[in-house]
């Protein structure tokens, strides 16, 4: 049996949706209605996931009939799934359509708890009753104006309304459409050939929108340049940010033109790093989530996410405290869950076979790591079947790795998790059941990241990089430096140390491919490359622990090898410098030698001969 043949997905066949990683966008061309549904389809809906999501829906239904609607803050470290929790709540929400007539709600179906689809349900009938249809707004801050905050929330519930995102020419629909002109005015700019939003983007120069205005009504100007003057005039866009009266404004007539508010949830990724430590986008925030809270009939839901809890410990973040009363944090947990669940989930049929291999072989797995805090422990015999081919012992290594080789998190946990494993699983899709992820791929993923973000030398990796010519040493020659690289991140800390040094038999554990066969000939192999590495200077050792050489120390190393190897070949100054040591070391234990001659004691001197 191969590893393909024991997992539910197979790598050679399904592709991993949007690559790891989540992104909350406005299109809903093909493309992204695709990434969209493979997303809902491997939906992992367990643990803080379900919890977020039931508490979400729960207390946003039970503030429906208060005077005031909580709002929600999400929190994580870069990549825990913040983005991609948010966008399944935002296509659940209004349960969106597909063009072959499945649903999100119909796709996660049996994939969630029994609560969340009870409050889903319950979301649906309360909409019913309000006679308005659910709506869902979402967008990423980081790609608006950082100066107009106002601006940059009203152009996501603009987009997610179907007008345009700016507010001048969301201004001019608004005011189109209460004097019962819209659609006329929208049909003659189509019939002339034109895109209705290009000319929207257009406005104040766009001579088919001045014509159709003044088609659709005569008393509005005598020719197209005053009509051209009259949108100027009445629809400036803005040079400031709005004011808060003009975004509640703004936002009941996209959303309810005849005054009755639809239950509506804004989603805002990313406003943590939006705010930065600005205090007066953070202030400016805060006055939203009041207004939404407050005007809007209790109906608006609003959640926005951020790598912190909102805590006295970000002083940036101080200023949301009493407005997102509803906290939801995301931990590494929930990365464990999906990884397990959406890539290495098995076939029923395969699962005896894994257990039986992983049984017979039980002695090769225990002896990994032995000695640290990543070793082998008891409850890895309940997850063992379920994250393989990855060894609970090397996924522990991962984390460990992503949490200090990776400090700024930007590469962080879920999607770097998912990314690398569907590589991983593709490597060795086609090899036989007992071979393992090797450690080194981990390495081969982040390497260019890491150089990216100065954690690792370019120099040294241009280094590690020449060592794989394409053969079998090379590619080990290659991995033992990379995987040394990490251990060297890892923290010495007396708490925070894990006990892994870069010895050989722990880079041994962590590159063996396959747990079935005899390692003993394969670390044979790693100790003789280790060797040789340290020989032509790539690595040092220090005790029996081997670490990267710095650029410098390379050099130097480079330096005294090639002097080594040329005096070794000049024998007659060898021969030379021989007897010379040899001549002053005898003589130095000479020169401390003074006999005396007979009963009178003479002092004679000792010559040499």
């Amino acid at each position: 049996m191969k590893i393909h043949q024991t997992l539910d997905r197979d790598p050679l066949q399904v592709r991993l949706a949007n690559n790891g990683q989540a992104r909350i966008t406005r299109g809903d061309d093909a493309k992204a209605m695709r990434e969209i549904r493979a997303e809902l389809e491997t939906f992992v809906c367990r643990g803080k996931f379900a919890d977020a999501l039931q508490r979400i829906l729960e207390r946003y239904l039970a503030n429906l009939d208060a005077s005031r609607q909580d709002a929600v803050w999400v929190s994580g470290f870069f990549g825990s799934g913040k983005s991609h929790l948010l966008k399944m709540l935002q296509h659940l929400w209004v349960d969106t359509k597909f063009d072959d007539g499945a649903t999100a709600r119909g796709l996660v179906r049996g994939r969630v708890p029994a609560e969340v689809g009870e409050a889903l349900r319950e979301l649906e009938v309360r909409s019913r009753r309000i006679g308005s249809p659910l709506v869902a707004a979402a967008g990423s801050l980081l790609g608006g104006n950082v100066g107009h905050v106002r601006l940059s929330v009203l152009s996501i519930l603009l987009a997610a309304c179907g007008f345009p995102d700016q507010y001048a020419q969301a201004r001019f629909c608004f005011w189109l459409r209460d004097n019962g002109m819209l659609d006329r005015v929208r049909r003659a700019v189509e019939a002339a050939g034109r895109d209705w939003r290009s000319e929207l983007h257009n406005l104040y120069v766009s001579p088919v929108i001045a014509k159709a205005l003044m088609d659709a009504d005569p008393t509005l100007a005598n020719d197209v340049k005053s009509a051209r003057q009259l949108l100027v005039h009445e629809f400036p866009q803005p040079r400031a940010d709005i004011t808060t009266a003009q975004f509640v404004d703004a936002t009941k007539a996209a959303l309810a033109p005849d005054g009755n508010i639809p239950p509506t949830i804004l989603v805002l990724d990313e406003v943590q790093q939006y705010i930065n430590e600005a205090q007066d986008r953070s202030a400016t925030i805060t006055d939203l989530a009041e207004a939404l809270q407050v005007h809007f009939d209790s109906r608006v839901l609003l959640v926005a996410s951020g790598q912190s809890a909102l805590s006295a410990g970000t002083p940036a973040l101080q200023h949301l405290t009493g407005r997102f009363r509803i906290a939801v944090q995301l931990s590494d947990a929930e990365v464990e869950a999906v990884t397990r669940d959406v890539l290495l989930r098995k076939k029923p049929s395969a699962n005896p076979d894994i257990e039986n291999m992983f049984a017979d072989h039980a002695g090769e797995v225990s002896r990994h790591l032995q000695g640290t805090r990543l070793a082998e422990r008891p409850e890895d015999a309940a997850l063992a079947v379920g994250d393989y081919p990855l060894l609970r012992t090397r996924r522990r290594f991962w984390e460990a790795c992503f949490q200090t080789a990776d400090p700024s998190g930007t590469q962080s946990q879920l999607r770097s998790q998912l990314r690398i494993l569907h590589d991983s699983l593709q490597a060795i899709a086609e090899k036989p059941l007992g071979t393992v992820i090797p450690t080194s791929d981990l390495f081969r993923a982040l390497a260019a990241d890491l150089v990216g973000s100065d954690i690792l030398l370019n120099e040294i990796n241009t280094r590690i990089a020449k060592l794989d010519d394409g053969t079998e040493e090379g590619t080990l020659r290659a991995d033992l430096c990379g995987v040394v690289f990490l251990i060297g991140k890892l923290p010495r800390q007396d708490v925070l140390d894990l006990g892994v040094r870069a010895n050989s038999r722990t880079l041994a554990d962590l590159l063996v491919t396959d747990i079935t066969q005899d390692s003993g000939p394969f670390r044979n192999r790693v100790a003789g490359e280790l060797a040789r590495l340290a020989d032509e200077g790539v690595l040092m050792k220090v005790a029996d622990e081997y670490r990267i050489q710095t650029t410098e120390g390379a050099d130097w190393e480079r330096a005294f090898r090639e002097q080594e190897t040329a005096i070794s070949r000049n024998e007659v100054e060898v021969a030379a410098r021989r007897d010379q040591l040899l001549s002053a070391a005898v003589e130095d234990v000479v020169s401390q030698v003074r006999p005396v001659h007979g009963a009178a004691k003479v002092r004679r001197k000792v010559a040499l001969h």
